[in-house]
């Protein structure tokens, strides 16, 4: 849902000939950046991914880059890491001028400055939850033992799952899954 979402909305403005900036929120391991690199493959866009860290540290080197690459979309995981200081809210706004959509990450929006949030910046929030159980049973057998524990999980969490299942024995599946199940109560917490 959230790629069929995500590309419906960046397809709608595309067409327009719309710079638009999307921010997906959710909390860590709901997949996110795989919903936004899914988006964009969908669509057959080029894609950019820039580190948080990176940006409005040295936006000619940054300019420079997507000048050269010619993305159509960057992506920029956990923005609300980042500071709202000037440079990389301009750097941010000069992005937008080069590229048909930026697509942030973040956990909560809580977190993001207020000036992050004016049009120009980011446009529109779309908020990602852990995905449905359709989708959980793409990657885990409806049967198996701990399904109705793990549909609930963050994609991240059910993914590892899965390797530890398919990957370890029995017994050191079982002791890193009781460990996996313990991080995702604290998490939650």
């Amino acid at each position: 849902p959230i790629i069929v979402t995500l590309s419906q909305r960046l397809s709608a403005f595309i067409k327009h000939d719309i710079s638009r900036c999307f921010a997906l929120k959710g909390p860590p391991g709901t997949g996110k950046s795989v919903a936004a690199l899914a988006a964009i493959n969908t669509l057959n866009m080029r894609c950019l991914k820039l580190p948080v860290n990176e940006m409005g540290v040295n936006e000619a080197d940054v300019i420079q880059i997507v000048q050269t690459l010619k993305p159509d979309v960057i992506i920029i995981d956990d923005i609300d890491w980042a500071s709202s200081h000037s440079p990389f809210l301009h750097e941010l706004e000069s992005l937008r001028q080069l590229v048909k959509a930026i697509i942030v990450t973040l956990n909560s929006s809580n977190e993001l400055p207020l000036p992050m949030l004016r049009p120009g910046r980011i446009d529109e929030i779309i908020d990602v939850d852990s995905p449905p159980e359709e989708v959980v049973a793409r990657i885990i057998d409806k049967n198996d033992p701990n399904f109705d524990t793990i549909k609930s999980w963050p994609l991240a969490y059910i993914t590892e799952y899965k390797t530890l299942k398919d990957v370890f024995s029995i017994e050191e599946a079982t002791h890193a899954i009781a460990a996996l199940q313990q991080r995702v109560e604290n998490q939650s917490e």
